[in-house]
């Protein structure tokens, strides 16, 4: 199951024995025979803890922005569906790049195409494109400090969405989108031309994910959930 994209939890889960973490360590000691740069998402061959990562850029040019910091309290303590967080995910020299989104409350992912290119006008054209064919509410959208987000503007403007943006070097805020996009990272791999992936293959990847049993969630799915509150909305 590691092979197909299963996480270790999810596997932990099929198998009813063993705790996600044994599987982890069975991985990254040797003892299960298996490269953790090949079965597992991250891809990473050994841990790492969260602050080792690359900062972001300081946000400047992105004008009278909302900080997280006035971001209410029910968004965040995931009280109320409908509150997202996004990101890019980058390849090679960062000339190619996939939108990834995921629901707060649901924790269900979303990946997106970028054909054009991950300009500013492309990311929101993309975005925006979604948001009109998108079912399910979406009241705000967190986001890093990144340029390709200088648009934001356009989702207050044109569809009533808030957008919150994380203080400087701190992709820890959007804590769900930052592991949601370290388990694509096992499909669409760093250093990769993510130009070649159709939007089916982002969307198969999504559907793997969304729906694994999540410890978080009691053994429930990301899609059970999400589908639970789209119908409560409609």
């Amino acid at each position: 199951m590691l092979v197909t994209g299963y996480s270790p939890y999810a596997v932990a889960h099929q198998l009813g024995v063993l705790c996600a973490e044994t599987i982890y360590q069975g991985i990254y000691s040797g003892r299960l025979g298996v490269d953790p740069t090949v079965v597992l998402r991250t891809r990473r061959p050994k841990r790492r803890h969260r602050h080792l990562r690359q900062p972001t850029s300081d946000g400047n040019y992105l004008g009278a922005f909302t900080p997280i910091g006035e971001r209410p309290t029910v968004v965040n303590a995931r009280e109320v569906f409908g509150h997202w967080e996004g990101d890019l995910i980058t390849g090679t020299a960062n000339q190619s790049a996939i939108i990834t989104l995921i629901e707060r409350v649901t924790r269900y992912q979303v990946a997106l195409t970028l054909p054009k290119g991950h300009s500013a006008d492309h990311t929101m054209s993309r975005l925006t494109h979604w948001l009109d064919t998108h079912q399910a509410p979406v009241h705000s959208l967190t986001w890093d400090r990144g340029a390709e987000l200088t648009r934001w503007n356009q989702l207050r403007d044109h569809h009533r969405i808030t957008v919150y943006f994380c203080d400087p070097k701190s992709p820890w805020q959007r804590a769900s989108n930052e592991n949601a996009n370290r388990q694509l990272r096992f499909w669409f791999p760093r250093r990769t031309d993510l130009s070649i992936y159709t939007q089916d293959d982002l969307n198969q990847a999504c559907d793997i994910i969304n729906t694994t049993p999540r410890r978080i969630h009691n053994n429930h799915t990301a899609q059970h959930l999400y589908h639970q509150h789209t119908r409560t909305h409609h």
